[in-house]
C-alpha cells in the first residue's frame, strides 16, 4: 500500500482523507481520534450549533394575516382546535364501536359508516388546511377511498341479520 492511500495509516497515525484535530483537544485526544462535534464542554458556544438554530422563530397569531382568520365556515374552531374534523369523526368512530361491543353490531355498524359519511362531507367542504390530518392525498383520491369506505361499511351493516 502506498503512503497517501485511505487504508495505510500516515506517518503521524491519521489516516488521509481524515479531518484534522481541532486546537481544542491537542493534549487530550489522540491524533487519530476526531472528536464529535459539539460533545466537548471544552468547545467555545459559538462553534456548537444546533437544528434549533436553522429553524424559524415562532410568531404570534396576527388577526391581520389571512391565515389566522377564522374560516367562513366553521368559525373560531379552526384557530382553537385546529384538528376538529379528525377529532369529530374519531369521536364517531369510538361511539359506534362501543356501540356496537355494548348493544347491537348492527347498529355499531351502521354508525360507523356514519361517522365514514361525516369524515366523506368535511373533507369535501373543508379547505386542505382547515381538513387538517384529514387530508391524507389529494381531495379526490381522499373522497374516493372514504366514499367506497363508507359505502361498503353500510352495505355490510345492511347485510347483518337482526
Amino acid at each position: 500500500m502506498t503512503a497517501g492511500s485511505a487504508a495505510s495509516p500516515l506517518g503521524d497515525g491519521a489516516y488521509a482523507g481524515q479531518p484534522e484535530v481541532p486546537a481544542a483537544f491537542p493534549e487530550r485526544l489522540p491524533t487519530n481520534v476526531v472528536p464529535l462535534r459539539g460533545t466537548s464542554p471544552d468547545l467555545p458556544s459559538s462553534l456548537i450549533s444546533s437544528p434549533t438554530d436553522q429553524r424559524p422563530p415562532l410568531v404570534e397569531a396576527d388577526p391581520d394575516n389571512p391565515v389566522h382568520q377564522p374560516s367562513p365556515i366553521f368559525g373560531r374552531a379552526t384557530i382553537n382546535l385546529p384538528e376538529w374534523p379528525l377529532v369529530l369523526v374519531f369521536v364517531g368512530i369510538f361511539i359506534a364501536l362501543g356501540v356496537a361491543v355494548v348493544d347491537s353490531f348492527r347498529l355499531g355498524a351502521i354508525l360507523f359508516g356514519g361517522a365514514l359519511i361525516v369524515a366523506f362531507f368535511l373533507r369535501l367542504v373543508l379547505t386542505d388546511r382547515e381538513a387538517g390530518m384529514l387530508k391524507v392525498r389529494s381531495r379526490l383520491a381522499d373522497l374516493v377511498v372514504l366514499g367506497s369506505f363508507a359505502a361498503g361499511m353500510l352495505l355490510v351493516s345492511l347485510a347483518v341479520p337482526f
